[in-house]
């Protein structure tokens, strides 16, 4: 077995350990909860996993069962990145083009910044050749004026994917950070019915910002809403591309909560001002105990938050 994944597995299996004594050796899947003993041949069954896709340059990792790393990765991770490489200007969407008569498929390298140009290519493996002269004729000699260049992108990602893979980004970040305590919390449960659901909207995802002017102190980790109070929360931050700066962040129930606090979250309409508290890097190398960080922080205890 691969040191990295034996090492992996331990520290897994530490923990469920401590919450269930009777527990002998083996890991519980964080996504779809099922257990793998230490008869089976683990290295066949676990995967180790990028908690940011290992193509954004993500090296923080987890470990989750075989099944559902390559069900992540057809459906899911193919997407964030797909989308993040096109928004940094690092891959070219798909386009149909048509121009004074002439069609054609080709490239185009959507703008770094507002004030940046639009790149359109054309794409001689999937065009007849002498439409792209053409096309190239026509912008060079200027007799274009009046004509109507028609654009049809394809980006190749659903976004609704992308948002569901970020989700389930967090939702590994935190039982890298908090181990089975979080795992089998009552506020994980909606996460995971999200991540076998995807194409299902529900309010879950819609507390995802895309795009956060937060710098946080390392590439991805946790902090806590302390205030306002009926928003006190975990948001978890992951640096998706450092070359244009792009975090994004998620917003997780707090403990003993549920599917409500998204509902309440969304009803609050506008964005409102939180205060952040307690930065917990991701890559720490001990799990941190769930209750016990949260009480410290929030000051009262998690039944106390739930109940209000």
């Amino acid at each position: 077995m691969a040191p990295k994944l034996e090492t992996l597995i331990g520290r897994y299996e530490a923990d469920l350990q401590k919450i269930l004594p009777n527990f002998e050796r083996g890991f519980v899947c964080p996504i779809c909860l099922r257990l793998f003993d230490r008869k089976s041949n683990l290295s066949s069954e676990l995967a180790i996993e990028h908690i940011v896709p290992k193509k954004l340059g993500g090296k923080l990792t987890t470990l989750t069962c075989r099944r559902c790393n390559n069900t992540a990765g057809t459906k899911l991770e193919s997407h964030l990145v797909k989308r993040v490489r096109i928004e940094g200007g690092k891959e070219p969407i798909s386009a149909g083009a048509e121009f004074c008569g002439s069609k054609f498929r080709g490239g185009v390298h959507l703008p770094n910044s507002c004030n940046g140009v639009m790149k359109f290519f054309g794409i001689r493996k999937q065009s007849h050749f002498q439409e792209i002269d053409k096309f190239g004729k026509l912008l060079s000699d200027g007799v274009w004026e009046g004509e109507t260049f028609k654009l049809d992108l394809e980006p190749g990602y659903v976004p609704a994917l992308t948002a569901v893979a970020l989700m389930r980004s967090a939702y590994l970040l935190m039982f890298r950070i908090f181990g089975y305590r979080y795992l089998f919390e009552k506020s994980a449960e909606s996460i995971r019915k999200t991540l076998t659901e995807p194409l299902v909207e529900t309010d879950v995802t819609k507390v995802i910002s895309w795009r956060t002017k937060v710098h946080p102190p390392s590439e991805v980790g946790v902090s806590i809403v302390t205030s306002p109070k009926e928003l006190c929360s975990f948001i978890v931050f992951l640096t998706l591309d450092r070359d244009q700066d792009h975090v994004s962040s998620v917003a997780l129930p707090p403990p003993n909560a549920g599917r409500e606090y998204f509902q309440r979250l969304n009803r609050t309409g506008k964005r409102r001002r939180c205060t952040l508290s307690s930065w917990l890097s991701g890559d720490n190398e001990e799990i941190m105990p769930l209750d016990e960080v949260w009480h410290h922080v929030i000051g009262q205890a998690p039944e106390e938050l739930s109940n209000r």
